[in-house]
């Protein structure tokens, strides 16, 4: 039965690649059409489909499958958890890049779930992880449109709340910036991959059927995304790659190739059933050097009914045959704790894995891609997918890639660039805070930086413990208060002024007043300084949500995710200081007052969210 499953679902698929996807792709290329589509879901390769468009796409969602928290967990329990990108993204990336496309877009970011008290720093940590995966043209889903008489907050059906009403649509435009400045430079190059990934994709529908990728009720093998980000999180990168890429793959210098790509490297990841024209191929192959890992077991038999006990034992005979090659024909354990990063950690020190930057301390939270330019540079995108903790590494770039070229670091949040200084072994000290993605780029571009340009934290390159060792630093000043505070709330339009004589979060205070409000606070207070010793920087500790800071009137800038860190050196002077620091809360809070508002119960009231942060909350501190 399930052999006949098996010939059963590839025969729908190969019917609707030829009669549909085929056909479309055809008549949109007489008609000069460029097409885009999701090629996936029941009924589609989930790799070979995305050949047949121009612009592959995926999806991401800010919900993360439902529920699982993005910024906060990275598990390995459930390859779901904290992850901003779904299955397919990884499918539909790999499939780019085997047929030589830059352009992969991707559905994002998709909500159902929090809609109401979704920050613009989720949407970036959430879009950063797309593009780890692969993605390179982000397409926001989508704008809500409501008529203006339509009851507040206006209609939704379906998305983030892309809309005016929002309280953080003023600054979205930065959001779109910083998107932008990423997307303009992997859109020109080429990730760079050399480790290929066969999941197994066949045993599934074999044993299972077809799945609605990408969300599947279940998986046969549920760690298989934890492999490639296993490979990245290390310094390597990796593709996927199905039976039809590798039969109709060339052997060239122990190299897997196809397209543009080259492998040398191969995993398996608990494939059970292949055919033997993959195991052939596997066998020339390693024959030429290349290598090859099983991940859990080797392969046993063959796929399909017609013929299968013949086939079979051509597997069985293959299987054991590549096994005599020892050193290229590798069987691998799972690992019994289900730690993968670890686990891979061996793989690469006891294999000697390709990996093109050494990275001294892997972390679940700290994501990677390499991709190389037409004329040669290599732009790195990195970052810490966690929203509260820093993450620090040595980051070791081998000669290869910094001979001859000059090393910077690009800030997409600001568009500045700042020179990179290495050592002579090509190692730098990193520190990527909450939620920070940076460009390491080496290119032979000469011209002098000048200055270097104050980035979204201008505190990382120079301070780096002002975080998590105050201690270390003298002239410490927390303002002690009072506060006052200016409260506007565009719904019903309103403004008052309060008083607090600390700083609270306002979901914890009993007055309704704060904890449902929705809108902006400006709070002010003043500090007395002494003109001999004047302090250069001012943290604010914890924001909800966006904030403006302003010192003695003069505006320090804006900032939207990540630590709330300020060179206020220009601004301070010796004596009386006013700080003043204007916050944009979310809406989700005054959301659930609105008890019989039909949007507010489709989304919030009967999913019993909680209230989120909100507010000026600190502590805030001084230092010099």
């Amino acid at each position: 039965m399930n052999r006949v499953r098996f010939d059963f679902e590839l025969t729908k698929a190969e019917l609707l690649n030829e009669r549909f996807y085929g056909t479309m792709s055809d008549w949109s290329k007489e008609k000069g059409l460029k097409t885009r589509a999701q090629a996936y879901g029941r009924g589609f390769f989930p790799l070979e489909s995305s050949f047949n468009v121009d612009f592959p796409e995926g999806e991401s969602w800010t919900t993360n499958w439902l529920k699982h928290k993005i910024g906060e967990e990275m598990g390995d329990e459930d390859y779901r958890r904290g992850r901003g990108y779904t299955m397919i993204n990884k499918y539909v990336s790999s499939a780019a890049h085997l047929s030589g496309k830059r352009v992969v877009s991707a559905e994002e970011m998709t909500n159902t779930y929090k809609v109401f008290t979704t920050s613009l720093e989720f949407l970036k940590v959430g879009s950063d992880m797309s593009a780890i995966s692969g993605i390179t043209h982000s397409v926001w889903h989508g704008f809500n449109y409501s008529p203006l008489e339509a009851k507040f907050p206006g209609w939704i059906q379906y998305g983030t709340f892309h809309n005016e009403r929002n309280t953080w649509w003023p600054y979205v435009k930065n959001l779109n910036d910083y998107r932008a400045r990423i997307a303009s430079q992997l859109q020109n190059s080429d990730m760079y991959t050399d480790i290929a990934i066969l999941p197994a994709n066949y045993d599934m529908w074999t044993t299972m059927g077809v799945q609605t990728e990408p969300f599947p009720v279940k998986l046969n093998v549920p760690y298989t995304s934890l492999i490639w980000e296993a490979i990245h999180k290390t310094g390597g990168g990796a593709d996927y790659v199905s039976e039809i890429i590798l039969d109709n793959a060339t052997v060239k210098n122990g190299k897997l190739c196809y397209g543009p790509k080259e492998y040398g490297t191969l995993f398996i990841v608990e494939v059970t059933s292949t055919t033997p024209q993959t195991l052939a191929k596997l066998e020339e192959f390693v024959k030429q050097g290349g290598r090859v890992f099983c991940v859990g077991k080797y392969p046993e038999k063959s796929l399909g009914y017609n013929n299968y006990e013949t086939r079979d034992r051509e597997i069985a005979e293959g299987v054991e045959r590549l096994k005599s090659y020892k050193d290229n024909f590798i069987l691998l354990e799972k690992p019994e704790d289900g730690k993968y990063l670890e686990w891979y950690e061996g793989v690469l020190d006891n294999y000697s894995m390709p990996h093109y930057i050494t990275i001294s301390n892997p972390d679940r939270f700290l994501l990677q891609d390499r991709y190389v330019t037409d004329d040669k540079s290599d732009i790195f995108i990195v970052m810490n997918a966690h929203m509260s903790e820093a993450r620090e590494t040595d980051i070791t770039f081998p000669k290869s890639i910094t001979s001859g070229k000059h090393a910077w670091i690009y800030d997409p949040a600001s568009g500045n660039r700042f020179p990179l200084k290495l050592d002579k072994s090509g190692k730098a000290h990193f520190r990527f805070g909450p939620s920070e993605t940076y460009l390491i780029v080496f290119n032979k571009d000469g011209r002098s930086a000048g200055k270097v340009p104050v980035l979204h934290n201008p505190v990382a390159p120079v301070m780096a413990d002002l975080i998590g060792h105050p201690e270390n630093h003298e002239n410490l000043i927390e303002p002690n208060g009072p506060w006052s505070l200016t409260l506007h709330q565009p719904h019903p339009d309103s403004t008052w002024t309060a008083s607090l004589d600390t700083l609270q979060d306002f979901k914890d205070m009993a007055d309704t007043t704060f904890k449902n409000f929705m809108g902006t606070v400006v709070y002010k207070t003043t500090v007395t300084l002494d003109g001999k010793d004047l302090p250069k920087y001012i943290n604010l500790g914890k924001v909800a949500d966006i904030c403006e800071l302003k010192i003695n009137g003069r505006d320090a800038g804006m900032m939207w995710f990540g630590e709330r860190i300020y060179d206020i050196s220009p601004y301070v002077k010796a004596g009386e200081n006013t700080i003043e620091v204007k916050v944009t809360t979310l809406m989700g809070n005054y959301i659930q007052t609105l008890k019989d508002n039909r949007a507010a119960q489709r989304f919030v009231l009967r999913r019993n969210q909680p209230y989120v942060s909100a507010g000026l909350i600190g502590p805030v501190k001084l230092y010099k």
